[in-house]
């Protein structure tokens, strides 16, 4: 921001917002951030906002400079964590979850080798056979 007031020889005065500032208008102003560019206090709000088609009827939007991904965190049971983390935490403390990766672990790379090994055979074998 700093940047951009410099190269356009702008005058920067950051301002905080009071709340998020997201809030859809139910009286036809919005809060926060938004509610100061609707009135004129400010030029510019910076902020992760959806455009909403009620926004874009009273603001313009730049095109997106930052693409931000956002989740769901969700507790699974008591403070234990829940059934599946219960669960898994035995198996490793038991040591047989580490016993089941690793015979999954070989059983895919002896897959592998016999297939990769029985093509070879059969393509040497039949580089040596001659049909008549």
């Amino acid at each position: 921001m700093e940047a951009a007031a410099r190269y356009g020889s702008l005058q920067l005065v950051m301002l905080e917002s009071t709340d998020a500032g997201v809030a859809e208008p139910i009286n036809g102003s919005f809060s926060g951030m938004l509610g100061r560019l609707q009135r004129g206090e400010t030029d510019v709000a910076l902020g992760a906002y959806a455009l909403t088609p009620r926004r874009l009827q009273h603001f313009r939007a730049t095109v997106p400079f930052l693409d931000v991904e956002s989740r769901i965190h969700v507790r699974c049971g008591g403070p234990s964590g829940g059934h599946l983390a219960s669960g898994l935490a035995r198996l490793w403390s038991s040591g047989l979850f580490v016993f089941i990766v690793m015979a999954a672990a070989a059983v895919v790379s002896v897959r592998l080798l016999a297939t990769r090994c029985s093509r070879s055979a059969v393509t040497a074998l039949s580089a040596n056979i001659k049909l008549s």
